[in-house]
């Protein structure tokens, strides 16, 4: 059963798929959407939509997972294109027939993974989850953090 985890942003999203339990995860594709300039707004969320459409039925996705902003972030410049963008993301899930379809902010996905501490979690939950295949961003961690949290664990 494959999984994605999205984390969006104001310029792109960030997408991980993943497979296999949270002992022994695969990623089976990460990719980062970045919004064309050459559109405007609601030009750049229809361009999101097919692309996320895209992705989950390429991949056969069965649940869905993005990193919500966090509430301090809520209230900065681009929590409005970020909002709209996990907004688009939920409808694209749906539409793709995906019926697992979660946001979780950092307490909520530390609190699945059975993890407790300073933020620095994304950095121990995928060290001491051998992920391969995964960067150095801070969003493609989150990404797939919020994958690795729809897996099973066993």
């Amino acid at each position: 059963m494959a999984v994605a985890g999205f984390r969006c942003g104001t310029d792109c999203v960030r997408c991980v798929v993943m497979d296999g339990t949270r002992a022994n995860p695969a990623v089976v594709e990460s990719r980062r959407l970045r919004f064309p300039v050459n559109l405007e707004r609601p030009g750049q969320l229809s361009w999101l939509r097919t692309e996320v459409l895209g992705l989950l039925g390429e991949a056969n996705v069965a649940a869905v997972c993005y990193k919500k902003a966090e509430a301090v972030a809520s209230r900065g410049s681009g929590a409005a294109a970020r909002t709209e963008a996990e907004a688009v993301l939920q409808l694209a899930a749906h539409e793709a027939g995906v019926t697992d379809i979660h946001g979780a902010v950092k307490q909520s996905l530390k609190r699945a993974l059975g993890y407790d501490g300073p933020a620095r979690y994304i950095d121990r939950a995928i060290g001491e989850a051998e992920i391969a295949g995964v960067g150095g961003s801070a969003e493609e961690k989150e990404a797939a953090l919020a994958a690795w949290s729809c897996l099973p664990e066993a």
